[in-house]
């Protein structure tokens, strides 16, 4: 979380994100709640920003380097696909019923998803945090972000 607040900082004011959640359940608060994130591109009036600390993305994604790399090792070493911690999603969930509890939270969604985002190339969440949110969509009753 100190990685992102460091690199966020360099461009804003602070991290972009309102909370982060490592690998073994561990919630981290960012911005304060309090103060409009910068976690979506020109989109983030009345968006809390969560941002799960670990590589969601499948090894064909993002088209770089890197993922040609990721595909190399797969073709050696089988399916290298990451599964996520489910002591993370139980976190993610909790936080999520904790800020709905409060908040008038009525949408649920990756980047990808928002207004604007596909254009600048998001492809984050990645394919396997997108299934996760589909499926916190579904536990939630939480609406996917609007197109435009």
């Amino acid at each position: 979380m100190l990685d992102i607040q460091k690199e966020h900082q360099a461009k804003f004011y602070d991290i972009g994100y309102h909370y982060g959640i490592d690998c073994t359940g561990k919630v981290f608060e960012g911005r304060d709640i309090r103060f409009k994130g910068s976690s979506v591109h020109n989109y983030n009036t009345g968006v809390i920003g969560i941002v799960l600390l670990e590589n969601l993305t499948t090894a064909e994604e993002g088209g770089d380097v890197v993922a040609l790399a990721r595909q190399a090792l797969e073709i050696i070493n089988g399916n290298m696909d990451q599964k996520i911690p489910a002591v993370q999603i139980d976190a993610l969930l909790t936080l999520t019923h904790a800020l709905t509890s409060v908040f008038r939270v009525t949408v649920l969604g990756g980047h990808r998803e928002f207004p604007m985002q596909a254009g600048e190339g998001k492809i984050c969440p990645g394919n396997i945090g997108m299934e996760l949110v589909r499926n916190l969509r579904i536990k939630t009753k939480l609406l996917r972000p609007p197109s435009s």
